[in-house]
C-alpha cells in the first residue's frame, strides 16, 4: 500500500469489507487492549498502518495505556489521551479535533505539517520527547506545565501561543514567532539549550523569571540578549525622566514605561526591528526626527544592557 495517494488511504477505512477491521481497532483503543491481536492489521515501514484512519464519532478515551510504532499519518482524531505512553508514532499530516492529552509521554513521535490546531499539549506534566513539530499547525494550541525535550519547532505555525509554564529543553525554533508568550510562573519552568539562531523573534513575551543564559539567540544581527532586562528597563525610565528633554522625553516615558515594562521578565531577547516599530506608533511630522528618536531610544536600551 505504499504507493496510496492520502484520499485512498483514507477511503479504504470506509470501505464495506474494512467495518470489521475498524471496529475491531476502535475496540482495542476502547478495551486498552494490543493492537498486535489483529492479525490482520497490516504494517507499513515496520509500524502498524493505521494511516488515514478516523477516531471520528468514536468516543475513544485512551487512558494508561502504550502505544508504540504505529503510523497514523493523514489521520482524524477527536481523542483523550491520559496518562499514557506514546512511542515511535507517525501523526504526519493528521488532522486532531479537540486532542486533549494529561500526563501522558510522546516519545519520538512524528507531527511533521500536522494539523493539531485548538488542541492541548503538555497539560498536567505530559511529555514530549524528541518529537518533531515541523511545519505543523498548532494555532490555538493549549498548554500548562508541560515537557518538551529535544523537539524541533521548526516553521511550525505558533502565532498568538502562550506556553504558560511549560518548559523547553533542548528544542529548536525556526521561522518567524510572532505574539508568542513563554512565562515562568513556577519555579519549575524552565528554557534550558533552546536554540533561536535561525527564528525571528516578534512580539514574543519572555515573563517573570526565566533564565535564557543558555539559549541561543537569533544571527541576524537585529536580536540582543539583555541578561537583566527588568534592570535595564529601570535605569532606562530613570535616565529618561532626569536627563531627556521635549519633545523626546515624554514620548520616550510613555513607550518605555508602559510599553517595554509590559514585558516584565528578568532577562530578554529583544528584537531591536520589533521595538523599532513600536517607537513608530507615533511619528514626528518630520523624519529626520523620527529617526532621530528611534535611534536613541535603541542606544537607550543598549546603553544599560
Amino acid at each position: 500500500m505504499s504507493s496510496l495517494s492520502k484520499q485512498e488511504l483514507i477511503d479504504r477505512w470506509k470501505q464495506p469489507e474494512n467495518q470489521d477491521l475498524r471496529s475491531e481497532v476502535i475496540n482495542c483503543f476502547k478495551n486498552n487492549e494490543d493492537l498486535d491481536s489483529i492479525p490482520s492489521l497490516g504494517k507499513y515501514d515496520g509500524r502498524l498502518d493505521l494511516r488515514g484512519f478516523s477516531f471520528s464519532k468514536s468516543n475513544v478515551k485512551i487512558s494508561n495505556a502504550t502505544l508504540k510504532d504505529i503510523d497514523f499519518s493523514y489521520g482524524h482524531f477527536g481523542i483523550t489521551i491520559k496518562n499514557s505512553m506514546l512511542e515511535n508514532i507517525i501523526l504526519d499530516k493528521a488532522e486532531g479535533f479537540q486532542v486533549f492529552d494529561e500526563g501522558s509521554t510522546f516519545r519520538n513521535c512524528s507531527f511533521i505539517n500536522a494539523d493539531w490546531r485548538n488542541c492541548t499539549l503538555g497539560y498536567s506534566g505530559a511529555r514530549y520527547e524528541s518529537c518533531n513539530f515541523q511545519k505543523a499547525n498548532l494555532l490555538g494550541t493549549l498548554y500548562y506545565q508541560g515537557y518538551f525535550i529535544d523537539c524541533d519547532f521548526s516553521n511550525a505555525k505558533l502565532t498568538g501561543t502562550d506556553f504558560q509554564s511549560s518548559h523547553f529543553i533542548n528544542c529548536k525554533f525556526k521561522g518567524k514567532l510572532k505574539n508568542i508568550w513563554f512565562r515562568g510562573k513556577t519555579e519549575r519552568s524552565s528554557i534550558k539549550n533552546v536554540d533561536f539562531s535561525e527564528a525571528v523573534l516578534w512580539n514574543v513575551v519572555f515573563a517573570n523569571v526565566i533564565d535564557l543564559s543558555t539559549v541561543t539567540i537569533p544571527k541576524d544581527g537585529n536580536h540582543v540578549f539583555f541578561p537583566r532586562w527588568d534592570y535595564t528597563l529601570k535605569v532606562a525610565k530613570q535616565e529618561v525622566k532626569e536627563k531627556w528633554k521635549a519633545p523626546f522625553k515624554d514620548r520616550a516615558w510613555t513607550l518605555v514605561d508602559f510599553i517595554l515594562s509590559d514585558y516584565s521578565s528578568t532577562m530578554n531577547i529583544v528584537n531591536l526591528k520589533f521595538i523599532e516599530s513600536l517607537l513608530g506608533i507615533k511619528k514626528f511630522t518630520d523624519p529626520k526626527q523620527e529617526q532621530k528618536f528611534t535611534k536613541a531610544c535603541i542606544d537607550l536600551l543598549l546603553r544599560h544592557k
